[in-house]
C-alpha cells in the first residue's frame, strides 16, 4: 500500500535524476542509513554470526513498523500453525530464521522508519545473505532502487528499477484494485499451483520489468502494461499482491513459504494473463437493536425496523457469523457498515472493533469498515483526530474505510474554496495510510427536474421519468444515514473527493435501496464515467441478472448487495457463476471443468477433474439408460488435500431409464479428501443409486425420474496430523413415477469420515428413497 506526499527525512529524499542498470551503480544505489552502523565490516561479506539454524521452526519473523493493518497477515500465519517474532532491533532481523515484511503505507516514510531504527542496513544483509524473506506490497517496492512517490526516494537497491505510478491515461482506473491474475514467469516453490488464480491487490505504484532486473522477476499481471507482480532469487521472495487477502490461495501461497518442505509439484504451472476481475462484495450494515445487542440488519430505502406494530431492529444475523460465512461462500470483500456511528463515539464502540478483530480471524478477503470516521470529541473533552478513529479501526482489522457525512462536508468546502487543507478526514487518511484504504460513500437521491438547465448540479436523461413526466434528474447528496440533503450533487461530490484522495467511491442510491428491481443504471453510468477511481455499485440488486447489467452497462468496477445474501434468496456462487457464464470475468473459488464421452446405447460418461489444492482429486460419473428416447445417469465426484498433502477418490455409478420423452433415472456419488492444512492423508468415497423414471407425455417432457445418491467422503490429517485415512461409502435408491407431469425424487445417503489429527475413521451409510408423482 502506498499514500499520497508524505513529508520525510532528507536522507531518505535526495533527488534521484537517473540511474544505470549495472551491478556496479547497483552497489552505489545501495541505501546507506545516516543511524549508527551494527558491529559488521560490509554489507557485501556480512557473516551471519547469530546462526538461525537453532531456531524454533514453528516461529516467523515479522518486521512491523506500525503502519496500517497488519493484523490479517499475523492470524493468516497464526491460522496457518506458526507463532510469531516481531522485530525490536536490528540484531532480531539478524537472527531470524524466516523473516516476513509487510510493506504498508507509503515509500518514504518506510524508509523514514527503517533509517530511524538502524534497520534498513540489517535487512540488507539479511537479504543479501540469501536468507528466506518475503516482503509484500510495499515490501516488494523497497527492494528497488528508488520510487516517484513522494519524491523520487531511494530505495534499498537491491534490484535494479524504479518504482512509478500507473499511467491513467492508458484507460485504466487508479489504484489498482481488486482480484486479478498472475502470469507466471518462472518455476518457484511459492506461487507453485497458483495457475489462473486471482490474487488480491490494491496499489497505486507499481515496478516494471527490464532486461536488467528480469532475473528477479517471478510472475507479472497485466494492467495497462505488464508489471511485477513478484520477485524472486534463490531464498528471497517478494510479491506485490496480498496473500494474506487472496482467499486460500493466498494461504497455501504463505504456507510454501513457511513450509518449504510441504509438497510441491516440481513443474512449471503457467498462468494466462488475465484482464482485473469484477468484484462481488457483501455489505453488513451494523447496529444495536432495542436490546442492545449487536445484529446485522438492512433497510428499505434506509428504514431498518420492521413494519410491525413492535416495530422492532430488523436482525439478520451475527456480523461475525456472516462474514465468516460469505468469505467461504465467494464473496470478494466484505464491508461493514456502523449505521448509527454517525451520532455515536465511534471509539467507544467497542462491540464494533471486537467484530472486525474477530472477523479478520478467519476471513482472509479484504475488510471494510464505516460509520462515524471524522474528528471527535469524548465526553470529557479529550479531542481524536479522523486520523487517530481510522488507525484504531486498521489496527483492529480493517483493511479500508469508508467515510461518508464527512466526505460531504468537505467537498463542499473544497468546491466553495478551491483550496485544500489537508485537515479534512479523507486527506488525513488519505496522505499516511495511501488512496486506496479510503472509500467515499455516496447516499444520494433521485431529484426530478423537467429543464436541465433549470439546475446548477449535473443532470441526466433517467430511462423512467418521474411522477409528472419529468426526463431528467440530479442526484442530491445526503448525510446522517440519508436524513439530511445537502446542496451537492452525486457528480460533483464524486469529482471533488477524487481530487481530495479518495480511492474507491461507494455509490449508493436511496430510491433503489431494498427495492430488489435492479441498480440505478444512469446514476453509476454517470459516476463511474467522470471518475477514474473504482466505483462500487450499491442498492437494488435483487437478481443475478442485476449484476451481469450494472457490469456491462457501466464502468463499475465491484457490485455490492446486502439483503439479498443475508435472505439466502440469490447465493454469492450464483452471482458469480452467472457472470462467468455471461463471460464477465470474475474469481471463481470451486471451479470445475466437465468433459463427456459416448458409451453404449444412450449412456454417457462424465469425468470431474476438480482443481485442488495441493492435493488429488479424482471424480467419475457413469450413467446409463434404457427404454427409448431420453435417459438418466449417475453421479459422483472426489475431493483432495486442501493446503497439505492429500488424495481424495470419489466414484459415483448410477443408473437410469427413461420411457417416453423425459423419463431419466437418477445418480449417485462419492468422494473424498485429506490433508488439511499440512497433514497427510487420505480418503475413499464410494456412491451407488439406482434412479427410474416413466414418462409419456412427449410435448411437456413427460415424468421426472428417481433421484438418489449416495455419498462417502473421508479425510485424513487435519490440522498437521499425518498418516489419517477415511474411507466412506454411501448407497441411495430412488423411484419416480410421472405420466405428463413430474415424478417423486428418491434419495440416498451415506458416507463418513476420519482421520482428524492423526486418527483413522471410516463410515458406512445407506439410504432409499421412493417418490411418485404427476398421474
Amino acid at each position: 500500500m502506498e499514500a499520497a506526499s508524505f513529508t520525510s527525512a532528507s536522507s531518505t529524499t535526495t533527488p534521484v535524476s537517473s540511474y544505470s542498470s549495472t551491478s556496479q551503480s547497483l552497489r552505489f544505489l545501495r541505501y546507506k542509513p545516516n543511524a549508527k552502523p551494527l558491529n559488521y565490516k560490509s554489507s557485501r561479506s556480512f557473516s551471519v554470526r547469530a546462526s538461525a539454524t537453532g531456531a524454533d521452526d514453528s516461529v516467523v519473523t515479522v518486521l512491523d513498523y506500525g503502519a496500517g493493518n497488519v493484523r490479517s497477515l499475523r492470524n493468516a500465519i497464526k491460522h496457518l500453525g506458526f507463532d510469531i517474532k516481531d522485530v525490536q532491533t536490528p540484531e532480531d532481523i539478524l537472527k531470524a530464521k524466516r523473516l516476513i515484511f509487510p510493506g504498508v503505507g507509503a515509500f518514504a516514510p518506510a524508509m523514514d522508519v527503517l533509517n530511524k531504527k538502524g534497520m534498513a542496513e540489517a535487512l540488507c544483509a539479511y537479504i543479501e545473505q540469501d536468507r528466506p524473506f518475503l516482503g509484500i506490497c510495499l515490501g516488494l517496492q523497497l527492494l528497488f532502487e528508488s520510487s516517484e512517490e513522494n519524491g523520487p526516494v531511494k530505495g534499498l537497491g537491491l534490484i535494479p528499477g524504479v518504482v512509478g505510478r500507473f499511467d491513467s491515461s492508458k484507460g485504466i482506473r487508479v489504484p489498482h484494485i481488486g482480484w486479478n491474475a498472475l502470469k507466471i514467469a518462472k518455476d518457484t516453490q511459492i506461487l507453485d499451483d497458483v495457475g489462473n488464480s486471482h490474487v488480491y491487490f490494491v496499489h497505486s505504484y507499481r515496478a516494471m520489468p527490464s532486461d536488467e532486473n528480469r532475473e528477479w522477476i517471478s510472475s507479472t499481471c497485466k494492467y495497462g502494461d505488464d508489471f511485477i507482480a513478484s520477485i524472486q532469487k534463490g531464498n528471497v521472495h517478494a510479491v506485490q499482491f496480498h496473500p494474506e487477502k487472496s482467499g486460500d490461495v493466498g494461504l497455501s501461497i504463505l504456507r510454501r513459504f513457511l513450509n518449504p518442505k510441504s509438497g510441491r509439484t516440481q513443474k512449471l504451472v503457467q498462468g494466462n494473463a488475465s484482464k482485473l476481475a469484477k468484484r462481488v462484495i457483501a455489505c453488513l450494515d451494523v447496529r444495536t437493536n432495542d436490546k442492545g445487542d449487536l445484529v446485522v440488519t438492512k433497510g428499505d430505502q434506509y428504514d431498518v425496523r420492521e413494519n410491525t406494530k413492535e416495530n422492532e431492529v430488523r436482525n439478520l444475523g451475527k456480523p461475525v457469523d456472516l462474514a465468516g460465512q460469505y468469505y467461504k461462500d465467494g464473496a470478494d470483500e466484505v464491508s461493514f457498515l456502523n449505521i448509527t456511528a454517525f451520532r455515536d463515539f465511534p471509539l467507544g464502540d467497542l462491540p464494533m472493533l471486537q467484530v472486525l478483530r474477530y472477523a479478520s480471524e478467519n476471513v482472509f478477503v479484504p475488510l471494510t469498515v464505516g460509520g462515524g470516521i471524522r474528528d471527535f470529541k469524548d465526553a470529557n473533552g479529550r479531542y481524536y483526530s479522523s486520523l487517530e478513529v481510522a488507525s484504531e479501526y486498521f489496527r483492529s482489522g480493517a483493511d479500508k474505510i469508508s467515510i461518508g457525512s464527512d466526505a460531504v462536508y468537505a467537498a463542499e468546502e473544497y468546491l466553495k474554496s478551491g483550496v485544500k487543507t489537508g485537515k479534512s478526514s479523507l486527506e488525513q487518511i488519505s496522505r499516511v495510510y495511501g488512496n486506496q484504504a479510503v472509500v467515499v460513500s455516496i447516499d444520494p437521491r433521485r431529484v426530478y427536474v423537467k429543464d436541465p438547465k433549470a439546475v446548477e448540479f449535473r443532470t441526466v436523461k433517467v430511462r423512467n421519468p418521474g411522477p409528472n413526466g419529468e426526463e431528467y434528474a440530479w442526484y442530491q447528496c445526503t448525510v446522517s444515514g440519508g436524513r439530511e440533503g445537502r446542496p451537492i450533487g452525486a457528480y460533483e461530490l464524486a469529482k471533488a473527493v477524487e481530487e481530495l484522495g479518495a480511492g474507491e467511491i461507494l455509490l449508493n442510491c436511496i430510491d433503489c435501496d431494498g427495492q430488489g428491481k435492479g441498480f440505478d443504471i444512469d446514476l453509476i453510468k454517470l459516476i463511474s464515467d467522470a471518475v477514474s477511481i473504482p466505483v462500487i455499485a450499491s442498492s437494488g440488486a435483487g437478481a443475478v441478472e442485476h449484476f451481469t447489467e450494472v457490469f456491462r452497462e457501466t464502468n463499475a468496477s465491484a457490485a455490492l448487495a446486502a439483503g439479498i445474501f443475508h435472505r439466502k434468496e440469490v447465493p454469492i456462487q450464483a452471482v458469480k457463476e452467472h457472470l462467468s457464464e455471461e463471460g464477465i470475468e470474475v474469481r471463481i473459488i470451486s471451479v470445475f471443468t466437465r468433459t463427456s464421452r459416448k458409451l453404449q446405447g444412450d449412456a454417457v460418461a462424465t469425468v470431474f477433474e476438480i482443481p485442488v489444492e495441493n492435493g488429488v482429486g479424482f471424480g467419475q460419473i457413469i450413467g446409463g439408460a434404457g427404454g427409448s428416447s431420453e435417459g438418466g445417469g449417475g453421479g459422483g465426484g472426489g475431493g483432495g488435500g486442501f493446503s497439505g498433502i492429500g488424495a481424495g477418490f470419489g466414484f459415483g455409478f448410477g443408473s437410469g431409464q427413461g420411457s417416453g420423452n423425459g423419463g431419466s433415472g437418477g445418480g449417485g456419488g462419492g468422494g473424498g479428501g485429506g490433508g488439511e492444512n499440512g497433514g497427510h492423508g487420505a480418503g475413499i468415497g464410494f456412491g451407488y443409486s439406482s434412479g427410474q423414471g416413466l414418462g409419456s407425455d412427449s410435448r411437456s417432457g413427460g415424468g421426472g425420474g428417481g433421484g438418489g445418491g449416495g455419498g462417502g467422503g473421508g479425510g485424513g490429517g487435519e490440522n498437521g496430523g499425518n498418516g489419517g485415512h477415511g474411507a466412506g461409502f454411501g448407497y441411495g435408491s430412488g423411484q419416480g413415477l410421472g405420466l405428463g407431469g413430474n415424478g417423486g425424487n428418491g434419495g440416498g445417503g451415506g458416507g463418513g469420515g476420519g482421520g482428524e489429527n492423526g486418527g483413522n475413521g471410516y463410515g458406512f451409510g445407506i439410504g432409499e428413497g421412493f417418490g411418485g408423482g404427476g398421474i
